[in-house]
């Protein structure tokens, strides 16, 4: 990947939950969006500005906690943002958590009301979880779109608080995570009516401990297979204000978008008649436990209990108690009135069970699971190795050609399909077996080189005296003997 950007030194802790994220002209929702963020333990910004004009770089540039990059590259080839963010996360982020959002994103959990991200990190930590999944979860007011006036510097919610549940589908991905969400608002607004598609994908995954080898895929709709949190979080979008209409016409005019063809149809519609979003089914957000009640994400015990007892700490005992008694009612609640799988949704159900896209675990019960996220390393020094070397242009001439299967053309594997069955399988496979002759002459080359470096200095004659010191004085004997004779 190309480096575009320079990098001054900056100071985290190892604690510290940073924040990366890409504008163009968002001066509205960028004062709220840095206070969120900052209410919940945030400490550094990492902004890149893509040739913002109206206020966006100078109000960035006055943050003293925002670390300001600029670009006037095209958004479309940076893959809508995601290689200027990870960039500045390789180099910034390493084995930190990392939020990767758009300023128009609100990151929330079962219990943030309570405990801020900084400390769900620790939790995370300490169950050995990677990344949290999220819904991306539309949000919208009770008015129409011209009348959703927002206000900046005003906590989003108090404009957007409607979401709804029952647009949204599973169905099953191409690429990690297991899931894909697609519908919502937008959907039933914009796509039904042309009867195009399933709608936008409503998954992402922000929240990642990053690594060396991290990446996303598709925005951060999919990344690499690494281990996921049990319970799941939302991202509140608040797309829709007043001013989407005048944006939605501005982006068609810059053409620099993924999805042109999405927003035409949002400024072709916008253009044509009003739109209100609200019906009689939304849901008015009050906190997080609202999603949680209506089976929007999901919880777990572990995550109850790490919510009492900082709890305890901050609030006391007693308000640790109601809060969890709360939280486990409304928990058992939602899965008791969730509706029961029934035999004939096992067609959708197979797919997401069984995704041939994604690894499964070697046989046997009694193993530890496979981390998949090492699955790529192992990969790649195994085509590193000379036998897989040596051979490389042979194979893929063969799988050309349809006499050799694709698992034995590791190059060419995508990272879902690195699975530990298809490492077993090269390693069993007659490929290996081509290479014992290097193998063994590398193993034997190997072991002279260390028999000639040690054999000169290690050796003594009888007496205790080097074996070299021994073969001098039987020279100068010998030359002795010759001049008297």
């Amino acid at each position: 990947m190309r480096n575009i950007f320079e990098k001054p030194p900056v100071k985290t802790a190892r604690d510290d939950v940073l924040v990366f994220f890409c504008v163009h002209n968002e001066v509205e929702r960028l004062p709220y969006f840095l206070d969120y963020y900052r209410a919940q333990g945030v400490r550094h910004f990492f902004a890149v500005d893509n040739n913002s004009d109206d206020g966006t770089t100078e109000f960035l540039k006055s943050q003293p906690d925002v670390h300001y990059f600029f670009t006037a590259e095209s958004y479309v080839s940076s893959r809508a943002g995601r290689l200027w963010t990870s960039e500045l996360a390789d180099f910034y982020g390493r084995n930190r958590w990392c939020l990767t959002l758009d300023v128009d994103e609100l990151f929330v959990f079962p219990g943030i009301e309570k405990v801020t991200i900084r400390e769900l990190t620790w939790h995370l930590d300490k169950r050995g979880f990677d990344a949290v999944f999220c819904i991306f979860l539309d949000m919208y007011s009770d008015r129409p779109l011209s009348e959703t006036l927002y206000e900046p510097g005003t906590p989003f919610l108090d404009t957007c608080p409607f979401f709804e549940r029952d647009t949204y589908t599973l169905h099953a991905p191409r690429y990690f995570p297991q899931v894909q969400i697609s519908g919502g608002p937008r959907q039933r607004q914009f796509w039904e009516s042309g009867g195009l598609g399933r709608g936008p994908a409503m998954r992402k995954v922000p929240l990642v401990k990053w690594r060396k080898g991290m990446q996303y895929y598709f925005s951060t709709h999919s990344l690499k297979p690494v281990p996921m949190a049990t319970f799941t979080g939302a991202l509140l979008h608040f797309k829709f204000f007043a001013s989407f209409r005048e944006r939605a016409r501005r982006e068609v005019e810059r053409g620099d978008r993924v999805q042109m063809a999405d927003y035409r149809k949002y400024a072709e519609k916008l253009q044509k008649e009003e739109v209100c979003f609200h019906r009689p089914e939304s849901i008015r957000y009050e906190d997080s436990l609202t999603l949680l009640r209506h089976g929007v994400v999901t919880a777990d015990k572990e995550l109850m209990h790490f919510l009492h007892h900082r709890i305890t700490q901050k609030e006391g005992r007693r308000a640790a108690d109601a809060y969890r008694d709360r939280f486990r009612e409304i928990m058992e609640r939602a899965e008791k009135d969730a509706p029961e799988v029934r035999l004939t949704q096992l067609p959708h159900v197979w797919k997401l069970v069984n995704n041939p896209h994604f690894p499964v675990p070697l046989p046997g019960g009694d193993r530890a699971p496979v981390n998949q996220a090492r699955m790529e390393p192992q990969f790649m020094r195994l085509m590193e190795t000379a036998t897989m070397r040596r051979t490389r242009r042979l194979r893929k001439w063969l799988h050309a050609r349809g006499a050799l299967d694709k698992a034995f053309v590791p190059e060419d594997l995508t990272p879902g399909e690195m699975t530990p069955e298809r490492l077993v399988r090269i390693y069993e496979s007659f490929w290996w077996e081509l290479g014992l002759p290097f193998r063994l002459f590398r193993r034997i080359r190997t072991a002279v080189h260390w028999r000639r470096l040690f054999s000169g200095g290690g050796k003594t004659s009888k007496g205790g005296k080097n074996a070299s010191d021994g073969k001098s004085a039987r020279d100068e004997k010998s030359a002795k003997r010759a001049e008297r004779s």
